[in-house]
């Protein structure tokens, strides 16, 4: 099969509707999506212009893995502002630069950070939780979500996404009998 973007015209086009700054981002200047990720159509068929970008210049994404951005500009195609990562990691991300809506960011949270870790403690320590709910005015059905981990959640309470660096030489590897080229990564130090 021949790869999607592997002619020179398609190249060529790729390029043209992309507007360079020097060591910052690559603005796409063509079609974008409603959410601002840049968009380009190839045989019926559209591409995100960031994993374009990515494999023109590292390689083929492997199957379950995200193109995600450092910079965090959705139609920036500079490959270096590229890294890749599981749906777990671009919530983590997410997260830990503040962009998301979790915890008491939520416009309906009922509760702050600072309640919920208390509302642990007072569990741990044995109090019981229709008493804890009653002091914070939530259900002792919240109190149990919050306790076990099913609500609040937060992924600032985990390790920061991991950054997968580009190893130099791309080996192959065996995928349901034929031989596919693959990019490994390793976790940056």
């Amino acid at each position: 099969m021949i790869h999607p973007y592997s002619d020179d015209e398609f190249y060529s086009r790729f390029f043209s509707q992309v507007s360079k700054s020097d060591g910052g981002c690559w603005l796409w200047t063509g079609c974008k999506s409603n959410r601002g990720y840049g968009l380009l159509t190839r045989r019926r068929k559209v591409f995100r212009s960031h994993r374009i970008s990515y494999e023109l210049t590292y390689g083929k994404i492997p199957s379950g893995l995200y193109v995600l951005h450092t910079c965090d500009v959705p139609s920036c195609v500079n490959p270096d502002h590229l890294f890749l990562g599981t749906q777990k990691d671009n919530m983590r991300d997410m997260a830990l630069k503040g962009r998301s809506t979790l915890g008491e960011k939520n416009p309906k949270a009922k509760l702050t950070l600072n309640q919920v870790c208390e509302i642990r403690e007072l569990a741990k320590s044995g109090k019981n939780r229709k008493e804890i709910a009653d002091s914070f005015g939530v259900t002792p059905m919240n109190i149990s979500s919050i306790v076990s981990g099913v609500s609040w959640c937060s992924p600032l309470l985990f390790a920061p996404p991991t950054r997968f660096a580009k190893q130099s030489t791309p080996p192959t590897v065996e995928n349901s009998g034929e031989t596919v080229s693959t990019t490994v990564f390793a976790a940056d130090r």
